[in-house]
């Protein structure tokens, strides 16, 4: 055994630094931290642009997970400008029915779901669902995926009775495909039971509906799991959606506790169980500590996810709704924050409603 420190060779150098950006860049992503994820991905962009050009394979897979990195920051019109010029590589190079050219077909899709416009990434989520079928076979694992991605898309966009019943598909199929307790098939379990919760709406079963997700979450995945934490966000959303302060309460605080600890104070997950404290505060009565409180909330969104990012927005509509009712709001700030969300959301997202019957509120006219 040589005395000496092996001297490492320059190309052993060169994968460590890849492998050292690749890893912290999907850790990142995966935390909560969609900033510093990107500065990673982009990093890693730069190196295989310089080593093989731009439309090299591994440069298309660095500027995809750029692309995801931008979504999540709600940087979606980056996010979408990326997306398009990987499809339009892959698509020439391997052809339109390729994985990859499905994968990231179906990347663009979630970006749109995800950002304010589900219908537009419903009508993309159709077609990657479609080819999939076609192309790879309907129990293809990634064509389950986009089924799953067409459901929430059709969920987001107000198309429940659809929502569920594509669940319902994909929990068959992967029951059949995966075993009755596959994480998979469990997770997919709990989004059925998420979308026929909404789709009851006010009805009281949805809070029966929800509740026994939750414990079926807890008994499959632990009390600490992301699934019980989900369903435990939409129990305390439930609660705010039925006007119930009090049970939202004791639902979301402990909530966004967990999360804190589990996943740390600036996680968009953590954030937005916090939005939904300080909704559930207002509910009860105490809109000054509402406002204040939503005040450092909406800093803490802005630097950690963005100003565009929908759950800004939420935020912000959220804290100009609480001010209207004081009487804080002045006429040329609603109207502004509804020319302002005019194109971060699809024309008939329910944000440009909300915002409407604010200003309806502030200029003095009758509410229907």
């Amino acid at each position: 055994m040589s005395l000496f420190k092996r001297k490492r060779l320059p190309s052993e150098r060169r994968e460590r630094k890849l492998s050292y950006h690749s890893i912290e860049g999907q850790r990142a992503l995966a935390e909560g931290d969609p900033a510093t994820a990107l500065k990673h991905f982009d990093r890693l962009v730069d190196i295989f642009t310089e080593r093989a050009g731009p439309t090299y394979e591994r440069t298309l897979v660095w500027k995809a997970f750029s692309a995801k990195a931008l979504s999540a920051l709600g940087q979606l019109d980056e996010a979408l400008a990326i997306q398009r010029l990987v499809i339009a590589e892959r698509t020439a190079a391997f052809g339109p029915d390729h994985r990859q050219t499905l994968s990231i077909r179906g990347q663009l899709g979630s970006a749109l779901t995800l950002n304010g416009r589900p219908r537009d990434g419903l009508e993309v989520q159709e077609a990657v669902y479609e080819d999939k079928k076609r192309a790879l076979g309907p129990l293809d694992p990634s064509t389950l995926d986009t089924l799953g991605n067409l459901a929430e898309a059709l969920l987001l966009s107000g198309y429940t009775e659809e929502a569920v019943d594509a669940y319902r598909t994909l929990l068959s199929r992967r029951t059949d495909v995966l075993g009755a307790d596959h994480p998979d098939t469990t997770r997919t379990a709990s989004n059925l039971a998420i979308a026929e919760a909404r789709n009851l709406g006010d009805n009281p079963e949805a809070l029966d509906t929800l509740a026994r997700n939750l414990r079926t979450a807890i008994s499959n995945h632990g009390p600490d799991s992301d699934e019980a934490l989900v369903a435990r966000g939409y129990l305390g959303e439930q609660h705010l959606r039925l006007g119930d302060g009090h049970a939202a309460l004791a639902v979301l605080t402990p909530l966004a506790d967990d999360r804190t600890r589990l996943l740390g104070p600036d996680h968009s997950d953590t954030l937005r169980t916090q939005r939904m404290v300080i909704e559930a505060i207002d509910l009860l009565g105490d809109p000054v500590r509402a406002v204040i409180e939503l005040d450092g909330l909406i800093t803490r969104l802005v630097l950690s996810v963005g100003a565009d990012h929908p759950a800004t927005v939420h935020a912000r509509l959220l804290h100009l709704q609480i001010r209207a009712d004081l009487g804080q709001v002045p006429v040329d700030e609603a109207v502004g924050f509804a020319r302002e969300v005019r194109s971060l959301f699809e024309p008939d997202h329910e944000v440009h409603e909300i915002v409407q019957r604010v200003i309806d509120q502030v200029t003095g006219e009758e509410v229907e």
